[in-house]
């Protein structure tokens, strides 16, 4: 994962160079009208993720409707200490799965000539679906010559936790270089989570953050995006 990680970060870094060199150099006036616009959001990496936004323009381009499909996925190599004392809560998951689906409508209030720039606000929501095996201290019953015992063993442990976020935001997008551009946003919105834990066993490196996995709260989006306009 972390070489996926590596190869999208430097194809980011790529894509801005190319966009400021390409903007000094872009002179002619590109008057066709853009009716498909194909968004990459670079900062869902660090959640190990990725969200690519699928943006029909309507309204003779003067709004636009947001489809954003996201997947995670991650795996961590965690020693255990076989003592059961010994504080697992902070340790990582194992494996991470993730996926899910956002909707959003944009709305452009304005334009400059030959839409060279564009502020816009958007608002709407996704849903994502984690699922989340780690290792926990728990009692387990067996029986034994017609008995029922427990003991105190660390197993693998499931959690799976829905997450539905509804924001609003005001971006600005450039539009500078020729079938591309570069959007910078910033909002506020809620999170609400659930899980098929007991809220004091589910993992607070899951939960504690604004932006962690499980997490239920305000929180606020920012970043950037870039992409392609056809």
């Amino acid at each position: 994962m972390l070489y996926i990680q590596n190869r999208i970060l430097i194809f980011s870094l790529l894509f801005l160079i190319t966009f400021s060199i390409s903007e000094k150099s872009f002179s002619q006036t590109d008057t066709t009208e853009k009716r498909f616009q194909i968004g990459f959001v670079p900062q869902y990496i660090i959640y190990h993720g990725l969200r690519i936004d699928f943006e029909p323009l309507i309204k003779q381009g003067k709004q636009s409707l947001q489809f954003s499909p996201q997947f995670f996925y991650d795996e961590n190599d965690i020693y255990y200490s076989n003592n059961p004392t010994y504080d697992e809560n902070e340790q990582l998951y194992e494996k991470l799965v993730g996926y899910g689906i956002g909707l959003r409508h944009k709305i452009y209030t304005q334009f400059v000539k030959d839409q060279k720039w564009l502020v816009y606000i958007t608002y709407g929501g996704e849903y994502t679906h984690f699922t989340m095996d780690y290792k926990s201290w728990e009692w387990v019953e067996y029986t034994e010559e017609g008995l029922n015992y427990y003991d105190y063993e660390l197993i693998t442990v499931k959690q799976n936790t829905d997450r539905i976020r509804v924001d609003i935001s005001m971006g600005i997008q450039f539009n500078y270089v020729e079938n591309m551009f570069l959007d910078f946003y910033l909002g506020a919105g809620g999170v609400y989570s659930i899980n098929n834990m007991n809220p004091k066993s589910a993992k607070p490196i899951l939960k504690d953050g604004m932006y962690d996995y499980a997490y239920t709260g305000i929180y606020i989006p920012v970043g950037f995006r870039f992409g392609l306009r056809f």
